[in-house]
């Protein structure tokens, strides 16, 4: 639950300050601000996973930042809603545009956090001193 709420929290600092055109909460400036955040939030999936298991080393550190932190940080619940306001305001077409661009660019964020985790942990193995 910890997890979740520091999460939740970043979530919330970061796209607050987003700044909307009509003042208030608009749409495009919604979309723009949860994109950043999920998008962010699946690099930062990529890079705290080992690369072999796809999990972090311990189970509790793997609930606490994969499940907690970023799982409350990054938000479907979220990404459905406004597909459903991009769906009603224009035509459905816009809604499943903007969900399959979302999805694709978040899987192209966690491979890039995944890409670099992998070269690192590579560059580290090759680094260290043999005994």
């Amino acid at each position: 639950m910890l997890g979740g709420g520091l999460g939740a929290t970043a979530r919330w600092t970061l796209t607050a300050p987003v700044p909307t055109v009509s003042g208030g909460t608009d749409l495009v400036s919604d979309l723009v601000g949860l994109a950043i955040v999920n998008i962010f939030g699946c690099v930062l999936i990529g890079l705290i996973v080992d690369p072999t298991t796809r999990k972090m080393r311990s189970a509790l550190r793997h609930s606490f930042w994969v499940t907690g932190v970023l799982g409350g940080f990054t938000s479907f619940s979220a990404f459905i809603a406004l597909f459903s306001r991009v769906s009603d305001t224009g035509s459905p077409l816009h809604g499943y545009l903007y969900a399959a661009v979302t999805v694709f660019t978040c899987l192209a964020g966690y491979f890039v956090g995944f890409s670099v985790r992998r070269a690192l942990g590579t560059h580290i193995q090759q680094e260290a001193p043999r005994s």
